[in-house]
């Protein structure tokens, strides 16, 4: 009776378990955190991976084991300067110094730009092939570098990547983007010269050269043969820039606009496509230009700078836009502070005085330096048992004025605050 209990439940296990058992080995798991689109190259980059552990490991156990074995006898190439939308190809040299064949296969490239020939192919042990890249320059000037990734079924060296890089000959170039006035001082005009030049075109003209600042000068004159070379340039030219003195403080700011009438080159197509053995080579997006098939180029350099005033002051309490802050002054001791008035420039003033002041409480005096010529000393001082005064303000601000011939205005106006308070 026991045993034929046991057989029972013995059958009633099976039953239950061989369902389960089938159900669990017809599930299958997918991989956490990748997406269905992406999940079938997972599955083969795993099995990749399987692969290429097992074979490291039979290489482990036997190193004499027959494998591929991928060499490049080099992986980079520059092709220096290109003219724009010109295409460039070199052929790169792959040997399988192995005893298995080696299978190469195409895998990405780092731009559309880049075309790949014979990345699909079999090597035979002691054998070696070419890959060649080409590429489109486009026609922007820039650095480029492109990589195209070749795939083998070497354990050791499963993946080899390919590169290009040079640069792209410039149509219109400047040395600098801006063009920025440093030395400007109240008594020298400001300097500046800018090349301008081509790398691709061995002549140019510049026309409608013109400037939003009025009085800014120039002269036109060509780059000489160290010049260009140290450009890489096949033409060019100099401007030098002169922007006259002025009696005024004020930053300088505009533009320098010029256009160049393009030269032509031959035709070629607007989008920048090149042809390859049939196939079509687009240009790099990066260079892609609206501009760049008008009948002109035209350039606009910012312009900058800041012309300092003749007259400046220096001292404790004194700051740019704020004026001067003589803080909390008591009643019974009063307060006093000098300043560094400096006229900039090798022109003395004709005129040089205190103007009106506010609060009249507040005694201003000027006295020139007789150590340093062109320095002056401002003395502001509140004398003691002055009452109870308030000027620090948005309804009460003091100011002092400082008259003279070397500001445009006549008048130099500091602002000024702080409170007298008794006890």
């Amino acid at each position: 009776m026991l045993a034929k209990r046991i057989l029972i439940a013995g059958v009633v296990t099976s039953a239950i378990f061989v369902p389960i058992l089938l159900l669990a080995t017809s599930v299958t798991y997918e991989p956490y955190g990748v997406a269905e689109s992406q999940r079938a190259e997972f599955r083969q980059k795993v099995q990749e991976i399987k692969a290429r552990s097992v074979a490291l490991e039979s290489i482990r156990k036997d190193p004499d084991a027959a494998i591929p074995k991928a060499v490049s006898t080099h992986s980079m190439h520059d092709f220096g300067m290109m003219d724009p939308l010109t295409m460039g190809s070199h052929a790169f040299e792959i040997r399988n110094d192995g005893t298995e064949s080696l299978i190469l296969t195409g895998g990405e490239t780092s731009c559309k730009c880049t075309l790949v020939k014979g990345a699909t192919q079999i090597i035979e042990p002691g054998q070696s092939a070419e890959i060649a890249l080409s590429w489109n320059s486009g026609r922007v000037r820039e650095f480029y570098q492109q990589t195209a990734i070749i795939r083998t079924n070497d354990p050791i060296t499963p993946e080899i990547q390919l590169k290009v890089q040079g640069k792209v000959r410039s149509e219109i170039a400047t040395s600098s983007e801006e063009i920025h006035f440093s030395n400007l001082t109240p008594d020298s005009e400001g300097t500046f010269d800018l090349d301008v030049y081509s790398q691709l075109y061995h002549e140019f003209d510049i026309q409608k050269l013109e400037s939003t600042i009025e009085d800014l000068v120039w002269i036109v004159e060509p780059l000489g043969s160290d010049e260009l070379a140290g450009h890489q340039a096949r033409s060019g030219f100099r401007l030098h820039l002169r922007l006259p003195t002025r009696n005024i403080d004020s930053y300088v700011s505009g533009v320098l606009r010029f256009k160049v009438p393009r030269p032509i080159l031959g035709e070629s197509d607007p989008a920048g496509q090149l042809t390859i053995d049939g196939e079509v080579l687009p240009a790099p997006e990066s260079t892609l230009d609206p501009d760049l098939n008008r009948a002109e180029i035209v350039r606009e350099i910012s312009i900058r700078g800041k012309m300092p005033n003749r007259i400046a002051l220096f001292g404790p309490g004194l700051s740019v836009g704020s004026g001067l802050d003589l803080g909390l002054v008591s009643s019974e001791e009063g307060i006093q502070r000098k300043l560094i008035l400096k006229v900039r420039g090798g022109r003395k003033p004709e005129v040089l005085r205190i103007g009106r002041v506010e609060p009249e409480i507040v005694d201003v005096s000027i006295t020139p330096n007789e150590k340093r010529e062109g320095l002056y000393t401002v003395t502001v001082a509140i004398p003691a048992g002055i009452p109870m005064t308030i000027f620090n303000t948005p309804q009460n601000k003091g100011r002092i004025e400082i008259e003279s011939d070397l500001i445009p205005s006549g008048v130099l106006v500091i602002p000024l605050k702080g409170a007298v308070l008794t006890d």
